[in-house]
C-alpha cells in the first residue's frame, strides 16, 4: 500500500478512499499515523464483507467529483494517468478498464476489444494449449485492476449484499459506452508466492514509499 500511495501521489492524486474489512482498525492505525505527505485518506468500513463490487458501491457517498479511479490494493499497474483520462473523456466512456498485455501463465482472463477498443467480452482463463486471440490477430490483453469511472456508472451496480466487479459488475456494461485503455506498464501482482517474492525485489528499484 505504502509503494501504491507513494505511486499515486507521483501521479498528482491528493486523495484516497481506503476501502477496507479484514485487519481494517491496523490499516487505520498506521495510515493515522503515516499520513502521506500532501494526501488525504480516508476509509470506506465493510461491517461484513461486500465483495469487490460492493466495496465500490460501499464508497459511493464518498465521491464528490463526476469521474474517479479505482485500484486494487494487491496490484501495481505502472500507467500514466493523465492520459488514462484523457482518453476516458475522448471516448466519453463511462468506464475504462487499464489493460496489460498477458502473460503467458494462465492465471488470466482476458478482455476482447473492438476496433475502437470497446469492450466486447471477457474470457475465462485457459490453458496455454487452449489459448487463441479472438482480438483478430492483435495482442491479448488481461484487467491490471485499475479502472476510471464515472459515477453515474454505478446505476448498473447489482444490488446484492455481496458482489464481483469481475463477474456481476463490469459484464453488465457491455453494450454501455465500456473501454479498454491498453498500456504497455510495468504490471505484478502478488497473487502467488513467487510474484510476491519477485515485487520485494522490484518494487523498491521501481517506485517511492509515500
Amino acid at each position: 500500500m505504502d509503494y501504491l500511495l507513494g505511486w499515486l501521489r507521483g501521479q498528482g492524486v491528493n486523495e484516497v478512499i481506503l476501502a477496507v474489512g479484514h485487519r481494517r482498525t491496523a490499516i487505520a492505525r498506521y495510515y493515522d499515523r503515516h499520513q502521506p505527505r500532501g494526501m488525504r485518506v480516508r476509509y470506506s468500513v465493510e461491517a461484513t464483507p461486500l465483495g469487490t463490487a460492493g466495496a465500490l458501491r460501499n464508497v459511493g457517498p464518498f465521491l464528490s467529483n463526476k469521474e474517479f479511479f479505482v485500484l486494487n490494493g494487491d496490484s501495481i499497474f505502472d500507467v500514466d494517468l493523465r492520459q488514462m483520462l484523457s482518453f476516458h473523456r475522448r471516448h466519453r466512456s463511462e468506464v475504462t478498464l487499464a489493460l496489460a498485455a498477458q502473460p503467458q501463465t494462465g492465471r488470466y482472463g482476458s478482455v476482447v476489444l473492438d476496433a475502437r477498443k470497446r469492450i466486447k467480452a471477457f474470457l475465462e482463463k485457459q490453458p496455454a494449449s487452449a489459448r487463441r486471440s479472438e482480438n483478430t490477430g492483435g495482442p491479448r490483453w488481461i484487467s491490471g485492476g485499475l479502472y476510471l469511472m464515472n459515477k453515474a456508472a454505478l446505476r448498473h451496480m447489482p444490488r446484492q449484499h455481496e458482489v464481483s466487479l469481475e463477474k456481476e459488475f463490469f459484464p453488465r456494461l457491455i453494450g454501455t459506452p465500456f473501454y479498454g485503455f491498453p498500456w504497455d506498464g510495468f504490471f505484478i501482482d502478488i497473487g502467488v508466492p513467487e510474484d510476491y517474492r519477485r515485487a520485494q525485489a522490484e518494487l523498491p528499484k521501481r517506485f517511492t514509499l509515500c
